[in-house]
């Protein structure tokens, strides 16, 4: 993956801080610099890095809403939210309640017929070939829709996808939602409250706030600081149940999408590459309502990064996430 660095320091009259680094460290210089665009009106971002068990930066920029941003101010983290769907499922499957093998039309049966011989684990990589929901239902983003409304367009939809093969689309993570009430009996933003958020201490909520009321594949609300914390969970685990950085890849797929300078394989809603020198890579990006999040983390290394931003945001990275990575890497 691509990542333009900036390195020049600059003053940030829109800067909200909580950076432990001293201010004349030339990292937190070169990790301004990426936000430097951005002044005090214009539309926010905010961004964290964790190395080994401590954030190091966590600072916003711009604005939202008619307030300063902060470390604190939330946002959607919109695809990025698909590996706490993923955990879900795998601690399910760890746990015997599930098999990648089972058929979501069993378990779901208001998905039939378009999952009947689709399995949890199609679901899982999608190479399921399931058109995306998004892309079925009639209503406006401002319009209000519902989980059963998506499950059922999905349910009556044909494939848009070769089955078999990556296909990115959200309608697997939204069925893998309902698969985890199937099994569990709980919704999904139970669960992940119960099971994950609540025992790390995590201020994280699967909450939709838009007019599409969807989970599973995003709607999970927080801030680049709790989500650099929860990475932690890659490289040095306190969440009970199966180890994390092995499950989340126990199938993984192939998503380079035929360019041959990409080695992108996709897991249970996350992604991991290696990078030019060798290290591995996790990493995982999301955009919806607005928000914008970029997400990376090297688990050998101990280091993770995390931004989300308005859409609007103006940015000297495109992968901002990576471009922090790069300035802390040990």
């Amino acid at each position: 993956m691509a990542v333009a660095l900036a390195t020049a320091a600059v003053a940030l009259p829109g800067c909200g801080r909580g950076s432990d680094a001293a201010p004349a460290d030339h990292s937190l210089v070169r990790a301004r610099a990426i936000f430097g665009r951005i002044g005090p009106n214009d539309p926010y971002c905010s961004a964290a890095v964790l190395r080994g068990d401590r954030v190091v930066f966590a600072e916003a920029f711009g604005s939202t809403r008619g307030h300063r941003a902060t470390p604190a101010t939330k946002g959607d983290i919109a695809s990025v939210s698909k590996q706490f769907t993923g955990v879900a499922i795998q601690r399910l499957i760890a746990q015997g309640d599930l098999s990648g093998d089972d058929l979501v039309g069993d378990l779901v049966p208001a998905s039939r017929p378009a999952t009947d011989d689709l399995t949890v684990d199609e679901l899982l990589t999608h190479t399921s070939g399931l058109a995306d929901y998004g892309d079925l239902l009639d209503e406006d983003y401002d319009q209000r829709t519902t989980q059963a409304e998506a499950v059922a367009a999905i349910a009556r939809s044909r494939p848009t996808g070769t089955r078999g093969r990556f296909d990115y689309s959200n309608s697997n993570y939204v069925l893998l939602a309902e698969v985890v009430r199937a099994v569990d009996g709980r919704s999904l933003p139970r669960y992940l409250h119960d099971e994950v958020f609540g025992p790390l201490h995590l201020d994280m909520a699967v909450a939709p706030h838009g007019a599409w009321r969807q989970v599973g594949d995003g709607s999970v609300w927080t801030t680049p600081t709790e989500l650099v914390r929860w990475s932690r969970q890659y490289w040095h685990q306190t969440l009970d149940g199966p180890r994390l950085a092995r499950v989340m890849f126990r199938r993984t797929v192939d998503a380079s999408e035929g360019d041959p300078d990409v080695d992108d394989e996709y897991g249970s809603g996350i992604m991991r590459a290696t990078l030019d020198d060798g290290a591995e890579e996790f990493f995982h990006d999301g955009s919806w309502n607005g928000y914008e999040t970029d997400w990376a983390l090297i688990p050998d290394e101990h280091v993770a990064a995390a931004v989300t931003c308005n859409e609007k945001a103006p940015l000297r990275a495109d992968s901002p996430a990576e471009a922090l990575l790069a300035i802390y890497r040990s």
